[in-house]
């Protein structure tokens, strides 16, 4: 996974790539692409992405985060 792939996925689902988005994708990486945030091996993005955004603005490992009206 790389930053162009997420910024693709965020203009398809009208999201943005958080500040730290950086050290989050090192982290998935890191992980042979699996969501750093669950227990259970899941890649990344993961299911629970667009909840996590509807709840909280923000996916749980804080790669994505809801567009904001202005961007």
């Amino acid at each position: 996974m790389d930053r162009e792939y997420c910024e693709n996925f965020c203009k398809k689902h009208n999201l943005s790539l958080s500040s730290m988005a950086d050290k989050v994708i090192e982290k998935v990486n890191k992980k042979d692409e699996l969501c750093p945030c669950r227990i259970k091996p899941t890649p990344c993005p993961c299911d629970e992405l667009f909840d996590d955004i509807k709840k909280t603005g923000r996916c749980t490992c804080n790669l994505y985060i809801k567009k904001e009206e202005n961007e």
